[in-house]
This record gives structure tokens, C-alpha cells and sequence, in this order.
């Protein structure tokens, strides 16, 4: 069976090729065509296929999976890297949920699987594969493992509450991760900026960590929890030194770091950072 004109989708098919302007639509899309290198690489791969109702086999010169790709596209896998903030709040989630994964370690500057910039258009980390789903922005990754695996939940249930979750942790990405991206990139400049400019933001949010809740604002662990917990435990790794003042977030970050999901989700180089 195929897509023939005859089809509503043969025209939504046709308008996926438009919107992408990476080549020229087929007469008629049949099962088992071989797709566009360029509309593969456009990140609709997935788009057609669901509009066509079934996988499309990939061009016979497209991308194969190489040596370092994930091996079983039937269960979940994740594409990290072993250093990265962003990756570890993935996994983080994947260890509160109770998740087996495949996981995939790639190095930035190392060899590339052959596949993950079929799955990502930016070909970065973290990238989570669900069956035929492949996700990537760590905000993005984390929401959907909490909406796909409700227990135990992460986020609170009730719309308010949730929109507030949401931005809280939108506040910590812009006014700190961003900062320790500056740390976490092999260009040394700015780095001394950031961390003066981290500690002083850090302590002065000291209050809140002090809350008299076990957590971040909430007596059971949130994916605000899974977010704040990578960035505190780089701190020591990358030179940022909290003052006395800051006790509270130190007293937080213990509890954090003593949890056993937050120990397996641990690779070797992140071990590596806090060494004993």
C-alpha cells in the first residue's frame, strides 16, 4: 500500500516537502521508498512516517548506526554526555523514575555516532530515544519522561502549581546554568566572571535552600531538585566557592548528593569531580 494521490495525506506529505524546501516531493509515496537524505536531515523523518503510517526504509547511502549507537531501538536509550550539567539532569530523572536505559556516552570533541544527527539536527547531547520518538533539549527530555512515566511524579498535578514549577526552573537554567555553561566550555574566557557571578546569585538565594523543607521548596523531591542538583555538585569541580552564608544551599546540596538516585545517576567522570 502507499500514499496515492487519491489520499488527504498525499497532500500533507507534499506540504511536509514545502516546508522543509529540502527536495522535491515524489509522484507517489509507496511503502519502503527511499526517502531524501535532505528531508532526513531536516528532522521530519518521523513527521512523514507518521503521515505515511508505517517506517520508510532509509536510503541505502544514509546514515547506518556505527559501533557507539544505540543497539536496541525497541526500549529507551539516551545519547549523554558523561560531563555535562544538561545530560545529568536527564539521567537524574531516568534514576528518580526508575529507568533502565541504554545509555550512549558521546565525547563533544570525539567521534560522533553515525545516527545522532539523523535523530537530532543539532547532533548534540542529550538526545533520548523512545521507539520511533527522538527528543532532545534537556527541559524538553525531562517533561516528557515525567508525563510518560507519571510515578512518581515530579511535577505538580495541578496546572498552577505547575506553571509556577516551570518557572522556577526556567530562572535557574537562564540566571545559573547559563553560567556554568561558560564553565563547562573549553574556552577559558569569562570563566573567573561566572563563577564570582554564580556564588554571589547562589548565596544570595540562600533563604530560599533554608526554607524549612527537606527539598527545594517541597517536602518530596521535583524535577526542580533534578535540575539544581548537577549544577551544585560542578560547583567545587569548576572553582566556585560558596561563603559561610551560604550553609543552607551546602546542607541542601549533602541531602541531595545522598540520595541513591542521584548516586546511580553518577558516571565516572562526574564522580571524578568530587573525589572522596
Amino acid at each position: 500500500s502507499g500514499v496515492s494521490s487519491g489520499d488527504p495525506r498525499y497532500y500533507e506529505l507534499h506540504g511536509l516537502y514545502g516546508r522543509t524546501g529540502a527536495c522535491q516531493a515524489p509522484g507517489d509515496w509507496r511503502l519502503g521508498d527511499r526517502i531524501s537524505r535532505d528531508l532526513y536531515r531536516t528532522g521530519v523523518f518521523d513527521e512523514a512516517r507518521i503521515l505515511e503510517g508505517y517506517p520508510l526504509s532509509r536510503q541505502a547511502d544514509e546514515v547506518t548506526p556505527s559501533a557507539t549507537a544505540l543497539t536496541q531501538r525497541s526500549s529507551i536509550g539516551l545519547y549523554s554526555d558523561a560531563a555535562s550539567a544538561d545530560s545529568h539532569r536527564v539521567r537524574l530523572v531516568l534514576a528518580e523514575k526508575g529507568l533502565s536505559v541504554e545509555v550512549v556516552e558521546v565525547e563533544p570533541d570525539g567521534p560522533q555516532p553515525e545516527d545522532l544527527a539523523a535523530l537530532n539536527p543539532y547532533a548534540e547531547t542529550p538526545t533520548l530515544v523512545d521507539r520511533d520518538l527522538s527528543l532532545y533539549d534537556a527541559r524538553v527530555i525531562c517533561e516528557y519522561l515525567d508525563e510518560r512515566f507519571p510515578h512518581p511524579p515530579l511535577m505538580p498535578i495541578d496546572p498552577v502549581s505547575r506553571a509556577k514549577a516551570k518557572l522556577v526552573i526556567s530562572r535557574i537554567e537562564r540566571d545559573w546554568y547559563d553560567l556554568l555553561m561558560v564553565l563547562e566550555r573549553q574556552d577559558k574566557r569569562g570563566r573567573a566572571a561566572a563563577r564570582r557571578e554564580l556564588a554571589e546569585g547562589l548565596t544570595a538565594s540562600a533563604d530560599v535552600f533554608g526554607s524549612g523543607t527537606q527539598y527545594f521548596l517541597s517536602d518530596e523531591i521535583t524535577m526542580m531538585d533534578c535540575v539544581l542538583a548537577p549544577l551544585l555538585w560542578r560547583l567545587t569541580h569548576y572553582g566556585v566557592d560558596l561563603p559561610d552564608e551560604a550553609e543552607p544551599i551546602q546542607a541542601y546540596a549533602e541531602r541531595l548528593f545522598a540520595r541513591e538516585p542521584f548516586i546511580a545517576s553518577l558516571t565516572t567522570t562526574e564522580q571524578a569531580m568530587r573525589p572522596g
